[in-house]
């Protein structure tokens, strides 16, 4: 891609002249044959080199004791559950999460529990990074609690409604004072949703 065509195979691939001319060489750290236009290493190996230049970036970025680690098994785990590919090039996108699980534990003095980081950052955040919940879950660092989850994504829509309006307009005062009604009621009988 990044050199003129010295050729074409016989599906009308583009060739360089490295790879048409010369003989294949072996990756220098797993030995797999490549094509002498590849460069060094593999695909592979390209792509988890790239992945531990992420993590330890990642790693070096969470500066406090709490998240730094999880994030460098993280990324392994990534590595182990998507593949090579998928990791190196998407691990960055969770950084921000991990960043402000980060910020919750310095703020708390510990790791937070589920409900603690849903709280904080909503079900919705939680559900955006997906793999990470998945991960903290799986290592028995943030046990999800599906009753918990639940109750917390309703009054995040609740929320999400309330604020749907212009503070102050007609539909902004009907749908607070329908939701005051309905808080206030002692005998509720229906779920929170």
């Amino acid at each position: 891609k990044q050199r003129k065509a010295y050729m074409y195979d016989e599906n009308n691939r583009a060739i360089c002249e490295l790879c048409a001319t010369k003989q294949n060489k072996q990756c220098i750290h797993c030995g797999e044959i490549i094509s002498a236009g590849r460069g060094n290493l593999c695909k592979e190996c390209t792509y988890v080199n790239t992945l531990k230049k992420r993590i330890d970036f990642g790693v070096n970025l969470l500066s406090s004791k709490y998240m730094g680690e999880y994030f460098e098994q993280f990324g392994w785990w990534l590595k182990d559950r998507r593949g090579f590919v998928f990791a190196a090039t998407h691990i960055m996108q969770y950084i921000d999460y991990f960043l402000q699980i980060d910020l919750l534990c310095e703020k708390l003095g510990r790791i937070p529990n589920y409900q603690e980081v849903i709280q904080s950052f909503s079900v919705a955040i939680s559900r955006k990074n997906l793999l990470v919940t998945t991960f903290l879950n799986e290592i028995g660092l943030l046990i999800i609690d599906k009753d918990c989850q639940e109750e917390q994504a309703n009054k995040d829509m609740i929320n999400r409604y309330l604020k749907k309006f212009k503070q102050g307009s007609w539909e902004s005062k009907i749908l607070k004072g329908y939701y005051e009604q309905l808080r206030s009621k002692t005998k509720h009988k229906g779920s929170i949703r």
